[in-house]
């Protein structure tokens, strides 16, 4: 994740399952049926992004961070594994795991998802890989990354944000980029044309990922990347997400990362079946920061985010960034991310995050409406009844919810307990309300927005 070369693009309204204007409805009606929920091909895959392999002092500490990471209940974790650091004297010998993540996949039972990436100044033409010679050089890297780490078995993904960190100190690239652009879809797509055979023969089983691409919020270098990469059917896209630097708060929502992902496909895929694709950073800064929102806020938006990537079966994964702070400058956006803090007590981020992951993993078919922009109801399967978590997005206005007939209803939110009806109605914010109607095959929801 590199904040520093974040975009501010301007946000219309995108509502894939309404018009912007029914956002402004003052009363909806849902109905909800057990019927409708649908399998998801596999469960979809929960993580975080961990700083291992990356030297400097995160505090990344492997015996401290196994706890959270089982306390969290996520199946992945995401690391680095720079190439300076891998082959230093560029020799092109066989390397050395970074010694942290070394430990980790020792002592970790979660899948590692693992990023041989970063330029290397000092392998010929690998700062970065642009040439035949350069793409080489990386797939013999990337040969004896994988041929060391196959017994952990492992995901990969190929580089981190080309479009941002293939070349440094320039302009914020906008578009594809041209020939004079070392950042370039077309540099990536062929790096990753080479890289990714390489990778597929001595891991046949493993899943590789290509793109991590940030900060793309039209998804045109995504696009021109794509369509001359053609990757393999073996191999998933995979995204970065990221929203908090919007000086309109309303914009710093998981709403606006959902929006951005419906256009991805869309942009992909105009009218054909969509692509898979995993979304390997997502999260929001806590601290002082201008990018910064509050805890509470960071919490309710990734709360959001998991629970709509499981009911949504063209995503496949989703990595919070980070487990915990790396640092303890509340002023630096870069040291507050963490669902932990730089000393692996939990922020209500860590509670919002195990707390969706456990709803979710309790489930096994899904389905998702959005009867406004600002309003979402995801159903999972239960033994009995109907149960969903609703939430909206509004910043101006909450909702109340009515649960027509008699029906035993229990509603509470993830982390701050239960939620008690006031005149026959819940109050619904953006603190997903995890509702269990009993008995039922089929429920009607009326909401109303507070005036």
């Amino acid at each position: 994740m590199n904040y520093f070369r974040m975009s501010f693009a301007i946000l219309i309204c995108i509502a894939p399952l309404t018009s912007c204007d029914a956002a402004s409805s003052s009363n909806l009606d849902v109905t909800v049926e057990r019927t409708a929920l649908a399998e998801r091909s596999e469960p979809m895959l929960t993580g975080v992004a961990t700083h291992f392999g990356i030297q400097g002092k995160r505090n990344y500490v492997p015996a401290l961070s196994v706890g959270p990471l089982a306390e969290l209940g996520v199946d992945s974790y995401r690391d680095d594994i720079p190439w300076i650091d891998y082959d230093p004297e560029g020799s092109g010998r066989s390397g050395t795991l970074p010694p942290r993540l070394l430990t980790m996949l020792m002592t970790s039972r979660l899948t590692p998802l693992l990023i041989p990436g970063h330029s290397n100044p000092n392998v010929p033409e690998g700062n970065p890989p642009v040439t035949d010679a350069g793409r080489a050089s990386y797939d013999a890297f990337i040969t004896d990354v994988v041929q060391k780490t196959a017994s952990y078995s492992p995901m990969y993904e190929i580089w981190n944000e080309w479009n941002i960190n293939a070349e440094d100190r320039r302009p914020m690239l906008r578009g594809p980029g041209g020939p004079e652009d070392k950042r370039a879809a077309t540099y990536y797509a062929k790096l990753a044309q080479s890289a990714l055979p390489v990778a597929i023969k001595d891991a046949p089983k493993a899943t590789i990922l290509y793109g991590a691409v940030g900060d793309d919020h039209d998804w045109s270098w995504t696009k021109a990347m794509v369509d001359e990469l053609k990757p393999d059917a073996r191999t998933s896209l995979s995204v970065h997400l990221y929203n908090m630097c919007y000086d309109d708060l309303s914009k710093r929502t998981a709403t606006e990362m959902i929006d951005r992902l419906e256009n991805l496909q869309k942009t992909l895929n105009p009218g054909a079946p969509p692509r898979p694709v995993y979304v390997t950073e997502f999260g929001w800064p806590t601290g002082k920061h201008r990018c910064s929102v509050t805890p509470e806020m960071a919490a309710a938006n990734m709360a959001q985010f998991l629970l709509w990537s499981a009911a949504t079966p063209w995503l496949k994964g989703a990595w919070v960034y980070e487990l915990k702070d790396s640092g303890r400058n509340e002023n630096d956006v870069q040291d507050n991310f963490g669902l932990y803090d730089y000393d692996f007590v939990p922020h209500p981020q860590a509670c919002a995050v195990r707390e969706a992951v456990r709803f979710l993993k309790g489930a096994k078919r899904f389905e998702i409406k959005r009867p406004s922009n600002d309003l979402f109801v995801v159903q999972v399967d239960t033994p009995d009844g109907v149960r969903m978590a609703v939430w909206t997005t509004s910043q101006k206005r909450g909702m109340r919810l009515s649960v027509a007939g008699d029906a035993p209803v229990a509603a509470r939110h993830l982390c701050n307990g239960s939620v008690q009806p006031s005149e026959g109605a819940f109050k619904i914010g953006d603190d997903p309300v995890i509702l269990d109607v009993a008995g039922v095959e089929r429920v009607a929801l009326h909401f109303q927005r507070d005036e």
